[in-house]
């Protein structure tokens, strides 16, 4: 067997020593490719009033799909790698609102009624966790679930879970 340090599996780039750098580095690549594809879509369609809701439709099912995907499962995601994906997302934002560099990410998200990447990527993994918890007890996700609770690591799933539970004060247990 040959022995790789990084490896491409169902689109996303995996590394032996656990951090996910590479894979945000990709994730920030393919979205650019999104944002340019959903802008290049926005300026080809005469969408007149129907314009900003078009392109927040476009922003959901092209570009976040394609930059967030399979998110709830990555582990070891700092809050460096949050910001790269959030940049892609403020700057396709700009381009909706042609609004200059110095406009507040705020005022982009509040204009647009639209969620900053890290919380979709927070709702997606409560969401996978919920869906953990409503697996069959035997079956191999649930187990890998009950191994992690039992001896959790800095970094791993289960403690990037209970950090968003603490940040969303959901104090509940599992």
């Amino acid at each position: 067997m040959k022995k790789v340090t990084e490896w491409k599996y169902l689109g996303d780039v995996l590394n032996s020593d656990g951090k996910c750098d590479s894979n945000i580095k990709e994730r920030v690549r393919k979205g650019t490719g999104a944002s340019i594809q959903v802008c290049q879509m926005l300026s080809d369609l005469c969408l007149g009033k129907y314009y900003f809701q078009s392109a927040m439709i476009l922003r959901t099912s092209l570009f976040l799909s394609t930059l967030i995907s399979n998110s709830e499962a990555w582990v070891n995601v700092s809050a460096k790698n949050v910001s790269d994906l959030e940049r892609i997302d403020e700057q396709l934002l700009r381009n909706f609102l042609s609004a200059q560099r110095n406009t507040p990410k705020e005022t982009l998200y509040l204009e647009t009624g639209s969620i900053p990447v890290r919380f979709v990527v927070i709702a997606r993994r409560i969401n996978f966790l919920y869906h953990i918890l409503c697996e069959d007890k035997d079956s191999l996700l649930s187990r890998f679930f009950q191994a992690q609770c039992s001896e959790p690591i800095k970094g791993d799933w289960i403690s990037t879970v209970k950090k968003d539970l603490d940040y969303l004060n959901i104090n509940l247990s599992f």
